[in-house]
């Protein structure tokens, strides 16, 4: 919706935030043991495929793109002689035929000659967008393909071979990779002091309204995420499930869309819908 609202409008949206509640949780499976560890797995790898199926976004924003040039070179096509606030018919048929005129239309009368042009397009915001569906459709594959074939290139290929520059320059990547590693590892240190003093204010408040004997009877707090038993093993292999969760389902996606662009929409349990469906096989 935001893309077809940012072609019709040509770029030019004021955009505001809308500050609503969202499930922090992740997928989950509601068996034990080995089994349910890896059913939890492939809930997750099927919930980063429909996340990835949105790489379709990428074709229609550039179609979209295409079309907005052309009807902007047909609206300055129009005689010279004619003042800049004169109504331009292309743009009035398209306005109406998409529906915008009912909402961009002031709500005083006016007459045709004070019909303001059509804004041109913003081509900051058209640099950002390419560029977060870049970040968002692209990158991770090629990111992850650039890794695994220089690793294999520098495996299998003797040191006397490979050209000064070119091994120089994979050097200082492996440099850039290692301190990318510890920058996500002091990350997830700092995300664990903030998440306990996030715990810590709202056990605080249950106290404060009488609730926290029901909570911790029931669900109880978490104080501890990443650093705790294996979890930090699990922090620290980060890339592995980067590469497993979204480079492999972006590319499974990408050529899926070559053969149909249906989705199968399947969301993956979460430990909420776990609880209710527990509740709902023991209630009479």
């Amino acid at each position: 919706m935001y893309i077809k609202c940012f072609f019709a409008l040509s770029g030019n949206l004021d955009v505001k935030v809308v500050w609503a509640a969202a499930s922090q949780c992740n997928v989950a499976s509601d068996m034990r043991g080995i089994a349910g560890y890896m059913d939890g797995l492939s809930a997750r790898y099927k919930q980063a495929l429909r996340h990835m199926w949105g790489t379709l976004d990428t074709g229609y924003a550039i179609r979209e793109c295409v079309k907005m040039v052309r009807r902007h070179r047909r609206a300055t096509h129009m005689p010279s002689d004619l003042p800049l606030s004169a109504p331009n018919a292309n743009w009035t048929a398209f306005y109406t035929s998409s529906g915008l005129h009912k909402s961009l239309v002031p709500r005083f009368p006016i007459t045709d000659t004070e019909t303001a042009p059509p804004k041109p397009i913003h081509v900051w915001n058209m640099m950002v967008l390419f560029l977060r569906l870049f970040e968002a459709h692209f990158l991770p594959i090629h990111l992850s393909v650039i890794l695994t074939t220089s690793s294999i290139f520098m495996l299998f290929t003797p040191t006397f071979l490979v050209p000064e520059f070119l091994r120089a320059a994979l050097d200082f990547a492996g440099w850039c990779r290692l301190g990318g590693w510890l920058l996500m590892m002091g990350y997830f240190w700092r995300y664990e002091q903030y998440h306990r003093l996030c715990v810590g204010l709202r056990q605080e408040e249950m106290r404060k309204a009488g609730l926290l004997e029901d909570m911790l009877a029931n669900d109880g707090f978490c104080f501890s995420t990443y650093l705790h038993r294996a979890g930090a093993l699990d922090a620290a292999l980060f890339p592995l499930g980067g590469f497993i969760f979204g480079a492999i389902p972006a590319l499974q996606a990408v050529l899926s869309h070559i053969f149909t662009d249906r989705l199968t929409y399947v969301v993956s349990l979460k430990p909420q819908q776990l609880a209710m469906r527990s509740w709902e096989s023991i209630t009479p």
